[in-house]
């Protein structure tokens, strides 16, 4: 397998990520390759050029539950930060991590709605 990383990442592990995880190479790139399967650590992706080793319905399968379940999760978090008398009670940090939580969710959503176009 090949990895590529779109954005910035740290490259002191790349000899041990290539020996644990038997990959080929590491590679630095601006667009990952279409077809490829993604994953984010905090705001860095990484993907998978997979396509043709894949059952494609499978996968589009999968994907699609995970963006469910996102959504799902997203409409939690959203409610709570609609909700004045929480957003009015809760510490900053507490309202803090909600917001970082939706961040997290819309990116990993962006990501999956990526992916499943890919494979379409």
């Amino acid at each position: 397998l090949d990895l590529q990383v779109v954005g910035e990442y740290d490259t002191r592990f790349d000899q041990v990520i290539v020996k644990l995880c038997n990959l080929n190479v590491i590679q630095q790139v601006s667009e990952k390759t279409p077809g490829a399967t993604s994953f984010l650590v905090k705001t860095t992706e990484y993907a998978i050029p997979v396509s043709h080793n894949i059952n494609v319905e499978e996968e589009l399968a999968k994907l699609q539950e995970e963006l469910s379940y996102l959504q799902g999760f997203l409409n939690s978090v959203l409610k709570k930060l609609d909700n004045e008398s929480f957003v009015s009670k809760a510490p900053a940090q507490v309202i803090e991590t909600e917001r970082k939580k939706q961040a997290d969710a819309e990116s990993k959503m962006k990501s999956l709605q990526e992916s499943i176009a890919a494979l379409k």
